[in-house]
Parts: structure tokens; C-alpha cells; sequence
């Protein structure tokens, strides 16, 4: 089960951890809540440093949240990341928790991934990888990727692993993103990384148990160990845990993360618990401890548990005596404690979240020592009011003196340091400071010294304000320590010891300088050596707007200008925070809207501005409403729709999907046809006006049922004797769904037709169809030419003739009778004009006809027509 819901942490609802609160002792249960993420910016400042001992500086990084990112809004300041591998004033990782972190051997100092926001402040997991170079204050990136690539998962996003070949260094390989991983040096001031919530190489998030070695002379990552998949989102390959205390090839931690992890005097690598898989690959909490031989390449399960209690669950505490370390004593199954290695190689543990079988947490503040040379566990301290494993007020004595009643108060995720003496330092975490036992973010710092075993309270508050769950920090000059200089409260911080033995500290989710909660990549130095530190770039100074925030009558023209010279200016308008990728400054903005303007400016050899913001409200009178034609309803045909506005100039966007219209939709040109039923919105835009309010209308095509008839083809040419077919589709319309018969009409003398099949049924909204037959026979009549043109016409002359030569009266007008019959029977046999072809000779010719096929079904009835020509 994945374990942090938007990129913080994800567990079963049962065991969220409260960042604005969480279990005490008294309820007996820890829970862990969203984390609200954080735009941040820069202020500007240039000031000559002094080297200082037991002061804070700030160094770089924002100390406030932007005006524009609401609490519990997600948002976060996005990384300026420059050219690969070119360190410069301008770089800058974005906002993170729960970052790798480590120090060469030069004394550089290095970060890799996280759960925060990339160059465009998507925000997401990381697998990016920075370099800070203390002696010049710049931040190179220096692999990974500049941005989180896009999904649908509600448990983020984040870009998966390339592993190459096991053992095998490469350019191109690179670990996934992950948070929460545990992390190591080696004596040649290699990085060594374990596990976390990651990406594997298919990109599927879950809980690794990969094991990469980052070479820092050739800047190439080698895959080293363990698996490079899950089996599902929320999964994690099992541990193999071999014979207790000796390594062996085939053996591997399971998948997890939040462990704690060390690196002892012989270069070996350590990690205790977390939540993961244990050898039956059930997730739950654990408590094995494990020693990874780095020359060997080898893991040796050194104590612990290998099978979980139950899922979910863990293990309790077995403290035996105070101070003494034994074979059967334990630490509680534990995530997210703090760790250190003294000067003698022996292991620390303090506080953390111990879970129990049933699955309850307790946040602790006891602390164990591991003795390598024996493998055993001595419980060393825990607050004197309280039992072993329940939760405790810190006390703080005396700034600055160390006491043996001194005690930090119970935490988890705070960040801890290992000085050049071997003393321990821990910063703030989630937890209690003091008897209110109010839990939220702690800022205080402490030092505990091994060899007497004693606390002492070196700065920040010893108590949480009751408002705002956490101590806003004070953030000074920048690049000048004092002493009244404090980080805000935070957990999830990375943290540095450099070459002069220097503290280094970065982001978390933690309180800004106004005690706004937020996620944070402010970076602090805390001196030790008293060694002189360079200033930190200087940042551009902040964009200037012509326009002042606020309320306005008419739309607006706003020009941005910056003081540094060389600047570019970069800017938003939807609220979101300006980063590389936002629009670049060159024109005035006309704000037409009410909006809100951020910006910020970028030069060479600075870092980033602060961020400038500025909210318009536009009051402009609306537009008028756009208005339809057709009013909505319910219509039994297509219908068309027009529409129009009052407004001179406006343009109207509409939609047609149920969407409210922005002028981002489509803009009208035309009338609408509505065939279906659907609904029409619209809204009209136009200069000096607001967007006016969107017209509705819903149309509700309701077509009676009914049929169309087509035949394909339409005409036919059909020999006598012969046959010519066509077919016949019948289209349902408006969930017609009854049987059609079908006729002929118009078919000349002679000529047949036919249907296959007789009727057709339709079902749905499906075509049917049927074929119709043409049959002609060979005595269909046709038009012939007349074969004795001038019979008739002659006949009747001679006819006429004899009759009336018979009776003897004008023989000569008879005679002149008989000629113009005659002539008139020629002409007719001359002229001829039958269809076939003139003169004699006989022959046949075409007849054309329409006919008429008629579809019926009960009442309805619907026609299509073929032109037929038989020869």
C-alpha cells in the first residue's frame, strides 16, 4: 500500500501522520496529515559575512510564502535549474522534503530527488541531483530530470529508473524518482543510495530495494543490487535475510522506506526498520537491522525480526537495562527516527515512530546505542517522567549548558548531523517541546555529547506557538549569522556537516518567516568552526508594477519593470508561480479581467528575485446575454439555431457538450443545426465589458418513428428477357422498429418485380435492406415503325375513288381526289417517325418508365423511385 497521498506521506487511514497533528501517548495512535506545500522567493540582500561559531546564517533559498499560494494549496516554488553540470547565481532546487543528501570528499555538498517541484512547479517526485559548492555559494545541477513527467496517479508522479546492467557504470543510467531513501558516504566520498518510495524502471511506484553507488570523479551512477521492479503500485520486493550476521550474495532488505541508516568506522553501511516488506513479503513495520559490506558487495542481516507481526503492524521495544547493551534488547519497529555515528564507530538512534502489533504509533524520544563489536542494542535515555516507548516533553534547562536531566521532547523526521567530534546534533522535527503537549513542528536545536552522555539546548524555541503549530523563522541578513537567527519549524529538512564541520541545512515542510506553513528550499549554515563562509549570490531585485493591486472600473494596462540591470523579467497571469518556462516580459499586459500577476526577474550573476504579486479586480459591466432564436424545448425535427448579442463587437463562444463556454470554447460564425438533443451555452466577450452570463438553452429532438426509403442504384436498363436487380435500404428513424412490405408501381407492359426478402424488420438504429428484382419478358410491348407507310392513306383513295366513280357524278373531281389521298399516303410513308428508326426496314427501340417502389407499414409509408429503360 502506497503511503503518501499527495507526495507527503501515504499510509491506510490508520496511520496518517499529523502534521498538524498526531497521536500523543494519551490517544495512542500517530497520524500523519497532508502536507500544505509552499511557493517561496527570495529576498534581496548583499552583505560581507563574519565568521561566526553557534550561529545560524541563512544562505540562500526564500524565507517567505507568496501571497498567491493559499494554505494546504500545494503549491511550491519550482527549481531554476540552468545548464547541466554549470554551477551559477541563478540555479536553485525547487521546494522538497525527504531528500537524499550527502558531502564529498572536497566538501561540496550534494541532493538528490525528493517529494517537491520541478523547473515548472509540478509538483511530484524527483530524481534530479544538485551540487552546492560552499566555497563559491552556487547550486549546479548536475543529473536527473528538470521535470516530472505527466500521469493520471493520485499518488503522484515521478520518472522512472534506467538501470542498464547491473554492476555496470553508465552515463545514462540514473536511479528513479523516490522519496525517504537511505543514503551513504563512502571514504572515497561516493554516494550510496537504498530503497525509498520510488519509480521503478517501469515506472511503477512502490517501495524499492535498489541499491546505487554515484561516482563522483565520473559523475555516472552504477546499479549495484537488489530489484529493479514492483510487482504493483504500493508494492515492494521481499527481503532474502539468509543466516543471521553473515553476508551473502544472495541477500537483500526488502522494499521500504523511512528506515534509519549509518555509516560506520570501517566504511560499512547500516540501515534499521522503516515501513516495508519482510521475507513473506507483507508490508508492515519493521525492526531488522542490517550491515552492507561496501568492498564485498554484500548484505548480512545483523538482528531484528525477518517476518512481520502482523500486516501493517510492528514490534515493541525490548529495553532491558539502562545503559547496558544485551543480546535480547531492541529498538521498536521504527520509521523516520534520527541517527549519528559517534568518534567510536558506534551506532545512535533517537526518537522516531515506534509501532506496535496492532498497529498503534507512538512518537518516541529514546535513545540507543549499537555496539558494532558486539551487535548489541543499549537503551541509553528517555525523559524520566515517562515509561520506555511512551512519549515525553522535552526538557530544556539551560541555553547552551549541558545537563544530564536535558532531553529533547518526542519527534520524528527531524534533521540530525555528526560534528568533527563525534557530537550529535538534531534540528526541529514533528512532535511536543513542552507541557502543553501541543504537537506541531519544532525549530529547537540540541547537541548531545556521547562521552557524558548529556544534552544541551543550543537554539530555537522551546515551545510551539498554540495558532499556527510551528515557530516562524528569523531569518536575518542574508549570508550574515547572528544569534538571533532560527530556521522556522520543519521535518523532512536534508542536511550537511561540510569540510570545516559546518552544519548545513535545506528545506522540509516547514514554517516561513511570517509562520506560514509551506514546503521550503531555503538553505542555512550553522557555524561551528568559526571559519569565515562566502557570501551568498545577491538576488535580482524585485519586478516593479505601474499598476497597483486593487479594484478598477475599466480594464487596465500594467508594465512591469526590474532594477537589475540585464534582467528578464518572466510573469503569470492564472496565479500560478513564474518559473523558466513562464511567459517573458516585453510588452505592457491589459488586464481585462480581474487576475492576478505574478512575476519575477532573472540576471546574470544573481539569484532569483522575490516574487511580485499584484491582484486586479476588474468591475466592467457586463456584456449582454446572448440570445437564441429558437427557445429551448421539445421539437420533432432538426431544428436551427441562431444566435446573436447586443453588445457592438461582441464575440460569442458557445459549447454544446454541457461545458460552461470560456472564450477558449468555440466562437460562433454560423446558425446551428441541432439534429439530436442536445444543450446550447453561450456567452458574449467584448472590449470595456466583463464576460456577460451564459444563455441556456436545451433542445429536445423527439423524431416520431418512421422510416426512409432509398434504392442504390436508381436507374436500370433491362433487356427483353432479361432482369435487372437493385437495392432497397430502409433507414429506422426515431427508434422505428416495425416491418415494411414493399410494391411496385409504373411498370411498363410486360415487366415484373420482386422482393428478397419480402419485408424487413429494422432494430436499433441498423440499416436493413432488401432486393428488388426487375423482370421484362420478350414480348413486352415496345413502339414499332409503321412497314407500309402509304396503305392506308392509298387504300382510302382507292376506296373513295370507286365509290364515286360508281355513281358517275364527276369523274374528273375524282380523279383529282384520288391524286391527293395518294400523296398524302406517300408523304406519310416518306416521312415516317416511329420510334425504332425512320424509312422501312422494321427494328425494335428502348422504353423508358419510373417506377415506383412503395415501403408500408401500417400507416406509414415511404416511396423511392427507379428509372427503368428496357431495350
Amino acid at each position: 500500500m502506497i503511503y503518501r497521498p499527495c507526495f507527503v506521506r501515504i499510509f491506510p487511514q490508520s496511520k496518517l501522520d499529523g502534521f498538524a497533528a498526531f497521536h500523543r501517548r494519551r490517544s495512542g495512535r500517530l497520524f500523519r496529515s497532508t502536507l500544505s506545500a509552499l511557493v517561496l522567493v527570495l529576498l534581496p540582500c548583499c552583505c560581507a559575512m563574519h565568521g561566526q561559531t553557534n550561529e545560524w546564517a541563512w544562505m540562500g533559498g526564500s524565507p517567505l510564502v507568496p501571497e498567491s499560494c493559499p494554505p494546504a494549496s500545494g503549491c511550491g516554488l519550482p527549481g531554476w535549474y540552468g545548464t547541466l553540470g554549470m554551477p551559477s547565481a541563478t540555479d536553485l532546487p525547487g521546494a522538497r522534503w525527504s531528500a537524499a543528501s550527502w558531502t564529498d570528499s572536497e566538501g561540496n555538498l550534494w541532493l538528490f530527488g525528493g517529494g517537491g517541484f520541478d523547473s515548472a512547479a509540478n509538483q511530484g517526485y524527483l530524481n534530479d541531483m544538485w551540487e552546492f559548492t560552499p566555497s563559491t555559494a552556487e547550486w549546479a545541477w548536475m543529473g536527473g530530470s528538470n521535470t516530472i513527467p505527466a500521469c493520471t496517479s493520485a499518488d503522484g508522479c515521478g520518472e522512472p529508473g534506467t538501470y542498464g546492467s547491473l554492476g555496470t557504470p553508465s552515463a545514462k543510467n540514473s536511479p528513479g524518482a523516490r522519496s525517504d531513501a537511505a543514503s551513504w558516504t563512502d571514504a572515497e566520498g561516493n554516494f550510496w543510495l537504498f530503497g525509498g518510495l520510488g519509480f521503478d524502471s517501469g515506472g511503477t511506484l512502490g517501495f524499492l530495494n535498489d541499491l546505487w553507488r554515484f561516482d563522483t570523479s565520473t559523475k555516472q551512477w552504477t546499479w549495484m543490487g537488489g530489484s529493479d521492479s514492483v510487482a504493483c503500485t504500493g508494492c515492494g520486493p521481499r527481503g532474502i535475510y539468509g543466516t543471521l550476521t553473515v553476508p551473502a550474495a544472495g541477500n537483500v532488505p526488502g522494499g521500504r522506506g523511512d528506515s534509519t541508516k549509518w555509516s560506520d568506522d570501517n566504511g560499512d553501511f547500516w540501515i534499521f526498520g522503516g515501513l516495508g516488506e519482510d521475507e513473506n513479503d507483507l508490508e508492515c513495520y519493521l525492526n531488522d537491522l542490517w550491515e552492507f559490506n561496501a568492498s564485498a558487495n554484500q548484505w548480512a542481516w545483523m538482528g531484528g525480526d525477518e517476518q512481520c507481526s502482523n500486516p501493517m503492524g510492528g514490534y515493541p521495544g525490548v529495553y532491558g537495562n539502562l545503559g547496558v547493551p544485551a543480546a535480547g534488547n531492541i529498538p521498536w519497529s521504527l520509521w523516520l527516527p534520527s541517527s549519528w555515528t559517534d568518534s567510536s564507530g558506534h551506532l545512535w538512534l533517537f526518537g522516531g515512530v515506534g509501532e506496535d502489533p496492532t498497529s498503534t504509533g507512538y512518537t518516541l524520544n529514546d535513545m540507543w546505542e549499537f555496539y558494532p563489536s558486539l551487535n548489541e542494542w543499549a537503551w541509553t535515555s528517555a525523559n524520566s517522567v515517562s515509561a520506555p516507548g511512551g512519549s515525553a516533553i522535552g526538557v530544556y534547562g539551560t541555553l547552551g549548558d549541558y545537563s544530564v536531566s536535558n532531553i529533547p521532547g518526542e519527534r520524528y523526521a527531524a534533521a540530525s548531523w555528526t560534528d568533527a567530534n563525534g557530537n550529535f546534533w538534531l534540528l526541529g522535527g514533528v512532535g511536543v517541546e513542552n507541557a502543553e503537549l501541543e504537537p506541531g513542528w519544532l525549530n529547537d536545536l540540541w547537541e548531545f555529547d556521547p562521552t557524558t552522555n548529556e544534552w544541551r539546548w543550543m537554539s530555537g524555541s522551546s515551545s510551539i506557538p498554540f495558532d499556527t503549530f510551528g515557530a516562524p523563522g528569523q531569518y536575518g541578513t542574508l549570508g550574515v549569522p547572528a544569534s538571533g537567527n532560527t530556521p522556522g519549524g520543519r521535518h523532512g529538512a536534508a542536511g550537511w556537516t561540510d569540510a570545516d564541520g559546518n552544519l548545513w541545512l535545506f528545506g522540509g515542510s516547514a514554517f516561513d518567516a511570517q509562520g506560514t506553513q509551506g514546503t521550503l528550499n531555503d538553505l542555512w549554515e550553522y557555524t561551528l568552526g568559526g571559519t569565515p563562509v562566502v557570501a551568498p549570490p545577491t538576488p535580482a531585485a524585485a519586478p516593479q508594477f505601474s499598476l497597483a493591486a486593487g479594484t478598477y472600473n475599466s480594464a487596465q494596462t500594467l508594465a512591469i519593470t526590474d532594477g537589475t540591470a540585464g534582467a528578464t523579467i518572466y510573469y503569470t497571469t492564472n496565479g500560478t508561480v513564474p518559473n523558466s518556462g513562464s511567459s517573458v516580459y516585453s510588452a505592457t499586459i491589459s488586464v481585462l479581467t480581474s487576475e492576478t500577476v505574478e512575476s519575477v526577474a532573472v540576471a546574470s550573476g544573481h539569484a532569483v528575485s522575490p516574487v511580485a504579486y499584484a491582484a486586479y479586480t476588474i468591475n466592467l459591466p457586463a456584456a449582454a446575454t446572448p440570445a437564441f432564436s429558437e427557445s429551448g424545448g421539445t421539437y420533432t425535427s432538426a431544428q436551427t439555431v441562431t444566435i446573436s448579442d447586443a453588445t457592438p463587437g461582441a464575440t460569442i463562444y458557445y459549447t454544446t457538450n454541457g461545458t460552461t463556454p470560456t472564450p477558449s470554447s468555440t466562437v460562433y460564425s454560423g446558425a446551428i443545426t441541432v439534429s439530436a438533443t442536445e444543450t446550447i451555452e453561450a456567452i458574449a466577450v467584448a472590449n470595456g465589458y466583463s464576460t456577460s452570463a451564459v444563455e441556456l438553452a436545451t433542445y429536445t429532438i423527439s423524431v416520431p418513428p418512421n422510416f426512409a426509403l432509398a434504392a442504390s442504384p436508381t436507374s436500370l436498363t433491362v433487356n427483353s428477357g432479361s432482369q435487372g436487380t437493385t437495392t432497397l435500404a430502409v433507414t429506422p428513424q426515431g427508434g422505428f422498429n416495425s416491418t415494411v412490405s414493399f410494391a411496385c408501381s409504373g411498370l411498363p407492359s410486360g415487366a415484373s418485380c420482386s422482393f428478397n426478402p419480402t419485408t424487413v424488420t429494422p432494430s436499433g438504429s441498423s440499416v436493413v435492406t432488401t432486393q428488388l428484382t426487375i423482370t421484362v419478358s420478350a414480348q413486352a410491348e415496345v413502339a414499332r415503325p409503321n412497314a407500309r407507310p402509304f396503305l392506308p392513306a392509298t387504300a382510302l383513295a382507292l376506296a373513295v375513288c370507286c365509290f364515286f366513280w360508281k355513281r358517275r357524278r364527276g369523274k374528273l373531281g375524282t380523279l383529282v381526289l384520288l391524286f391527293v389521298f395518294a400523296g398524302v399516303g406517300l408523304l406519310s410513308g416518306c416521312g415516317g417517325g416511329g420510334t425504332g428508326g425512320g424509312g422501312g426496314g422494321g427494328g425494335t427501340g428502348p422504353v423508358t418508365s419510373n417506377v415506383t417502389v412503395t415501403g408500408t407499414s401500417g400507416s406509414i409509408q415511404q416511396a423511392a423511385t427507379i428509372m427503368l429503360t428496357v431495350n
